[in-house]
């Protein structure tokens, strides 16, 4: 059905290679540092269960049904003014004196900061890391599928492409420019989180998914589709693990309406799948979604053995944390102006970065649960949800870090 309002936001496919500036991508903001968050200017979801409820008064503000989805049982509608979303938001979950009906705006996650706009820091040149040896398929991790829900990553490093799994276009990511020759805010991010994951696991295999924009954005309902399509694959193309560098915050940090279905869903059908999530860069205690679900392994920054990165997000519901400040991994080759730099000079880029933030601190800890569970000594192989608990309580774990949890080496 098509949308009858003029989007101040496009659709995340469309978005996807395209530097966006803030105000067209962010929509609106609340008043309050403390309930900030982000969403998708003119659009609701509602569960289908109280769409009888909420439906009168959609009708009757001019919005239309643009989606459904049976498995998450979620209708997505557009409003035809794309400033009316909390106000209608607030109408409905006020319709029902008996039960507050399940709907919620559709909210923008990021990569980076999500009450402001990039990443922890920009991607610098880096000197080549020594890749590990064998063949894909064989050594730590060998067997284990781990899903990735990033920016797609590109062709240039054959280790990473014998290893990783792209089946659409968007999954192969390519440097996207700018006036000014600079790349896209999350040039690269997949990339990168592939080759740490691959580090840590070089036998594992990587299945890209390219649902984030080269802006650093995905939304609630593309996300929660994105989870589900990953986690309920079966037979050979079943994924173990799903690895999101990314979060942001909710309105009244209760959580995603479409992910925390989606995370449910799975939890009931795939009981062995884990997720890992970056706490995010913020440097504020507040929830953080998905990562600060109970079921998620959420996973902080820390600056070697200084202790708590700068930037990362802290709490208790945070479950793991290792080094994010200077992170080397692969990237883009060529000569380009890495965002948030603070020179338009090209900088000679060789296929490799280094890059700080809690979404490379995520991405070695998806990597070192997928090691544990077909390491390389020869042991059982064992769930992910397994390698998880004898990865926090190993002998070789580091000490908790106070709101970062378990450090992990």
């Amino acid at each position: 059905m098509a949308m009858h309002h003029t989007p101040a936001v496009d659709d995340v496919h469309v978005v996807r290679h395209r530097h966006a500036s803030r105000a067209d991508v962010f929509g609106t903001f609340e008043d309050s540092p403390d309930t900030q968050y982000m969403y998708r200017p003119g659009e609701i979801l509602v569960a289908t269960a109280d769409a009888h409820v909420v439906r009168p008064l959609l009708d009757d503000s001019g919005a239309t049904m643009e989606d459904e989805d049976a498995t998450l049982e979620l209708q997505k509608w557009c409003l035809p003014r794309v400033d009316g979303v909390r106000y209608q938001v607030s109408r409905c979950r006020s319709m029902s004196e008996t039960v507050v009906p399940a709907v919620s705006a559709n909210v923008v996650l990021g990569l980076g900061w999500h009450t402001g706009w990039g990443c922890a820091s920009s991607p610098m040149p880096a000197r080549a890391l020594e890749i590990p040896e064998g063949q894909a398929g064989y050594g730590p991790g060998a067997g284990v599928r781990v899903g990735l829900i990033d920016t797609g990553v590109n062709d240039h490093h054959q280790w990473v492409n014998e290893r990783s799994e792209r089946r659409y276009g968007l999954d192969v990511e390519v440097a996207s420019l700018t006036g000014n020759d600079t790349v896209d805010e999350a040039a690269g991010h997949g990339t990168f989180a592939a080759g740490l994951i691959l580090r840590r696991a070089p036998g594992a295999t990587v299945v890209v998914r390219g649902q984030v924009t080269g802006g650093g954005l995905i939304d609630d309902w593309v996300l929660a589709r994105a989870l589900l399509e990953l986690g309920q694959t079966e037979g050979d193309e079943r994924v173990d693990l799903i690895h999101l560098s990314l979060g942001g915050f909710t309105p009244d940090n209760i959580g995603l309406l479409a992910t925390g279905r989606a995370l449910r869903i799975l939890s009931a059908t795939n009981p062995d799948l884990v997720v890992v999530a970056s706490a995010g860069n913020d440097g504020v205690d507040r929830p953080h979604y998905p990562a600060a679900y109970k079921g998620v392994v959420g996973v902080g920054a820390l600056e070697g053995e200084k202790g708590a990165a700068s930037f990362t997000n802290f709490g208790n519901w945070i479950d793991a944390c290792t080094n994010g400040v200077n992170v080397v991994s692969t990237y883009f080759a060529g000569a380009l102006v890495p965002p948030m730099a603070a020179s338009l000079t090209p900088q000679p880029f060789d296929g490799w970065a280094s890059w700080s933030g809690s979404s490379h601190a995520a991405a070695q800890v998806s990597g070192a649960i997928a090691a544990r569970m077909e390491p390389a000594n020869g042991s059982p192989r064992i769930s992910a949800r397994q390698a998880v608990f004898e990865l926090m309580t190993a002998a070789g774990a580091g000490p908790r870090v106070p709101d970062l949890g378990v450090r992990i080496p």
